[in-house]
């Protein structure tokens, strides 16, 4: 009976130590330590980034930023599934994986009118151990001056957090598109918008409770994004 238990025992150290994590990014593995380029053509206000971690274990792990080489003025936020940090938070507190053993990480970099380039480091660990951990770093690269054109309008959606209906208000000087993301970067919603101040109301009834971001298009390039937070 003893030898039993110390087969199970170590069967069980085994299966521990191998337990491990994994990220993907656009559908593409992302290996521990990588680099995560996004690029900006200059014409939005916020760069977006989804990474989404895999685990084959059902442990709450805790995100913690590690790197934060950003210009002066500039900020970064980030989600994890429908949970939202703001910038001065650096770890969160242990967050339970979803059904499929997966999270959804969501990171924002705003550079508020700043320089080109920013660096953001972030290591996914399990709780209470911080060896069973992956790291990565994402690299965002932006044009100078891309603020001008986001400067020039105004956008809004209220009630945030919405149930079932949502009022955007905006101000624009020509016609444009607002879109609406879920955390995944799928499009769920989209409508044409017209120039000058207006107010448009959408039924968000049917979309899942979570977290979305709308994204305010023109000449098929986003100029301005936000978050919005739909509760059921």
């Amino acid at each position: 009976m003893r030898n039993v238990l110390l087969l199970v025992a170590s069967i069980l150290f085994v299966n521990m130590a191998m337990a491990q994590y994994s990220l993907t990014y656009q559908g593409n593995p992302v290996s521990k330590n990588d680099t995560i380029v996004v690029t900006s053509d200059g014409m939005v206000s916020s760069v977006a980034t989804t990474v989404i971690l895999h685990s084959d274990i059902s442990d709450r792990f805790v995100l913690q930023r590690t790197v934060a080489d950003m210009p002066e003025g500039a900020s970064s936020t980030f989600c994890v599934g429908t949970q939202c940090f703001p910038p001065h938070v650096t770890t969160t507190p242990p967050i339970d994986l979803d059904a499929n053993n997966a999270a959804h990480l969501h990171i924002d970099y705003i550079p508020h009118g700043e320089s080109a380039e920013a660096l953001l480091g972030y290591k996914v660990y399990k709780e209470g151990d911080e060896d069973t951990n992956i790291s990565f770093y994402i690299k965002c690269v932006f044009a100078t001056g891309i603020n001008d054109i986001a400067e020039e309008v105004s956008l809004k959606a209220y009630p945030n957090p919405a149930v079932d209906v949502v009022n955007f208000s905006y101000e624009l000087n020509q016609a444009s598109e607002m879109a609406i993301y879920n955390i995944v970067g799928e499009k769920v919603a989209s409508y044409p918008l017209q120039a000058g101040s207006q107010n448009l109301r959408v039924n968000v009834s049917e979309l899942p409770a979570g977290t979305y971001f709308y994204s305010l298009v023109s000449d098929a390039k986003s100029i301005k994004t936000k978050r919005l937070v739909i509760k059921k």
